[in-house]
């Protein structure tokens, strides 16, 4: 099905088979590989990949494989650039491949960002980087967020880039076990990550998120900062709340001219700087969960208390009178 050439070669390895098809091209950027999950065994790559060439150029074809040799249901599927990967979502995702048989095709996630907690309070994302190019290399970007109430300290943690998925796992590796700063023992976990946004629904936001703006900054003042690089006239409504600011435009095209002007400058309010970013649907929202730490066994009285709470809530609570002060019994 693909064209047979001596650039085109697999490399076999032991849960995998990797075809490349470009070798000699340069690597895609982020964001430009995609999942393809639920494929039938029967389903050969060359026609997965004669299928997926329609949205772009194919770069690279991962097919995963059981102990055994046989394929495994997904895949991923890497792309000359982001727009290419993107078409392929938009095109294939609940593709029928085979009779009541649908592909779901999303953005693969690589993760290349660690957390880094229990810092101390009074250290500056460059005093995190010459720390941590003490042990490791290839760092991207440093993000510490300054403390709401003292912007002279941080707010006890830190998030790192690196290069890549592979960097940023051997750095974790290195990292975890034995790492102190200022007499604290730094915990190192992976940052969670903001679900993928589909390009469909990508295309209808009109809204941006503005970050660690000063409490004290009012409306108007950043009213007036935003006329400096966005004509207000596009601006539908400002809502402003404690270190976020939303700006609501009339158009995604609006929204997309004033995040690429924003993002041309370095913003700061009150010698604060200010990072903007496309507002996500709260359906693309990461979901607040209980730490794993946190004990999720509920004691029988709880328990109790609960599900009579639950009773008088939908009006079904037993009826009780009082006889004496502090002395409640139901009524018989």
């Amino acid at each position: 099905m693909f064209p047979k050439s001596p650039e085109n070669y697999i490399i076999r390895e032991k849960y995998q088979k990797i075809y490349l098809l470009s070798p000699g091209s340069l690597t895609p950027p982020p964001g430009s590989e995609v999942f393809v999950g639920n494929i039938p065994s029967v389903i050969s790559d060359d026609e997965l990949i004669f299928i997926f060439s329609e949205a772009g150029r194919v770069y690279r074809f991962q097919r995963m494989i059981d102990d055994n040799g046989n394929n495994k249901p997904f895949a991923f599927i890497s792309y000359h650039n982001d727009e290419d990967a993107n078409k392929a979502v938009l095109f294939f995702h609940k593709f029928s491949i085979r009779k009541h048989r649908k592909l779901n095709v999303h953005l693969s996630v690589n993760n290349c960002r660690l957390y880094f907690g229990n810092i101390p309070r009074e250290m500056t994302k460059e005093d995190v980087m010459l720390n941590l190019l003490n042990f490791i290399e290839k760092i991207v970007k440093v993000l510490v967020l300054p403390s709401r109430c003292n912007t002279a300290l941080n707010r006890g943690y830190a998030f790192v880039d690196f290069v890549s998925h592979t960097l940023a796992a051997f750095a974790k590796r290195q990292l975890e076990l034995g790492l102190f700063w200022g007499g604290r023992h730094i915990t190192v976990e992976w940052a969670y990550r903001e679900p993928l946004v589909p390009p469909f629904i990508f295309l209808q936001i009109k809204c941006l998120i503005f970050k660690n703006i000063p409490i004290d900054c009012s409306r108007c003042v950043f009213r007036k900062f935003l006329s400096l690089f966005v004509h207000i006239t596009t601006v539908r409504r400002i809502y402003k709340k404690d270190s976020h600011a939303f700006v609501h435009f009339q158009s995604w095209e609006a929204a997309e001219i004033a995040i690429k002007t924003l993002r041309s400058h370095i913003l700061r309010i009150y010698d604060r700087e200010i990072r903007v970013e496309w507002a996500r649907p709260p359906n693309y929202r990461r979901k607040k969960t209980i730490p794993d730490h946190f004990s999720k066994f509920v004691c029988p009285q709880v328990q109790n208390c609960q599900e009579e709470q639950k009773k008088e809530r939908k009006g079904e609570a037993v009826r009780f009178k009082c006889r004496k002060r502090g002395d409640l019994r139901p009524i018989s």
